[in-house]
């Protein structure tokens, strides 16, 4: 007999996952904080209206050193934070 391995991918509630992840019916996952998300979209917010251009190389705080697209107006980012067992009911009791 061989072993499967199954996955599954897509949202989750952490207040409503972390019974899950304990479990082990869901390893985890990997979220950007909303908060910070927050912070950032002010703080590129300030930029723009102080004439600031956001591009490439320039640190932003919360993001870090960019390389947006600008014709696709993204910004992509790996500041996620890890959703496992240590760290599912601290991000949860947060409201995350």
């Amino acid at each position: 007999m061989f072993e499967t391995s199954q996955h599954v991918l897509g949202p989750f509630s952490l207040g409503q996952g972390r019974k899950m992840i304990h479990t082990g019916t869901l390893a985890g996952g990997d979220m950007w904080n909303p908060a910070q998300a927050g912070e950032v979209f002010v703080t590129m917010g300030k930029m723009l209206m102080d004439g600031e251009e956001i591009k490439a190389g320039i640190d932003i705080p919360g993001l870090g050193v960019i390389d947006p697209d600008v014709e696709g107006r993204d910004i992509i980012t790996d500041n996620l934070l890890e959703v496992d067992r240590k760290t599912v009911h601290k991000l949860a009791d947060m409201g995350l």
